[in-house]
């Protein structure tokens, strides 16, 4: 009997398929959220004529999510009971970040295999990078690995088909490999806003202007500047509360590398210049609803007074 949840989707089902390969497909079942009782409670009390065991998964199982009431306590007992002595492989499931603390989970905590994932931070991430590659017999140097993450979104799935299609290209993989055969999908629509991570306006520049090739209009460049911007302004503000990154992620919902993405902008411009270009860039906003047709020349304006230092 195992529960498998947490907020990292790939290695919740890493652990679940380490389970499923001491199986064969047919021996397989699994239930959803919306699987009607009976069926459930028929697979697990069943028995194999043939004696053969067959692993039951149970997706987002409802007693996972009830409350501890007095009105649920009959339910509990009854999943407890039927679970407990089933002679099946069981597998609780959940990509959930958390479960209820009820009598059932109460239960799962004492007698069940407990496997908890949480996101993978910028940090630990790299290093996720390095040790699947080298877990492929493969090589990629820390800056590369750097590299790399900059041009994938921060999904596990992604980041490993990515890192196959590489392997079986090179073993060693380097930055012209990966610039050769990755598109940059953190450029779309986030280039414009890693550039003003830099601090360097060429780059920012140069961003922009593939931006708007991107068909990506000067509203939307506000509108993508005024959320990240403010978004940096409120986590400084819930640092200097003492707030540890992943409470904040956990508070604004968001995953805790664009926690160290809003702090690492602070730390460059400052809180006060932040402040500032939130300040013009409303100002700038106005202007451009008030004259679209010279929407370019008044964003382009705002870029050159706030970014070019």
């Amino acid at each position: 009997m195992t529960l498998i949840y947490g907020s990292e989707p790939y290695l919740n089902e890493e652990k679940l398929n380490n389970i499923k390969q001491k199986f064969n497909p047919a021996d397989i079942v699994v239930f959803d959220s919306k699987s009607i009782d009976y069926k459930m409670e028929e697979a697990l009390s069943s028995m194999s004529l043939i004696g053969n065991k067959n692993l039951i998964i149970l997706n987002d199982f409802y007693c996972l999510f009830e409350k501890n009431l007095k009105a649920n306590s009959d339910l509990f007992d009854k999943w407890i009971t039927i679970i407990s002595q089933s002679y099946h492989e069981v597998v609780i499931f959940s990509n959930k970040d958390s479960i209820i603390k009820n009598k059932f989970t109460n239960f799962l905590n004492e007698k069940a295999d407990v496997l908890v994932s949480s996101k993978i931070n910028k940090k630990d991430l790299i290093q996720f990078v390095i040790n699947y590659i080298n877990s492929n017999k493969g090589y990629i140097s820390y800056n590369d690995a750097v590299y790399l993450l900059e041009m994938l979104p921060e999904n596990l799935f992604i980041i490993t088909n990515e890192i196959k299609k590489l392997l079986n290209l090179s073993k060693k993989i380097n930055i012209d490999l990966i610039k050769n055969n990755i598109q940059d999908t953190s450029s779309k629509p986030f280039a414009f806003l890693n550039a003003i991570e830099t601090g360097r306006f060429a780059n920012i520049y140069t961003k922009y202007q593939h931006s708007l090739l991107e068909n990506d209009n000067i509203i939307f460049l506000v509108s993508q500047l005024a959320s990240y911007l403010t978004l940096s302004s409120c986590v400084y503000n819930l640092k200097k509360m003492n707030w540890d990154n992943q409470k904040i992620a956990k508070e604004l919902n968001i995953h805790e590398y664009r926690v160290i993405k809003a702090m690492n902008l602070i730390k460059f411009y400052g809180y006060k210049k932040i402040k500032n270009i939130i300040f013009n860039l409303a100002k700038t906003d106005l202007l451009i609803k008030r004259n679209s047709n010279s929407a370019k020349i008044i964003f382009e304006n705002f870029l050159i007074k706030n970014f070019y230092i």
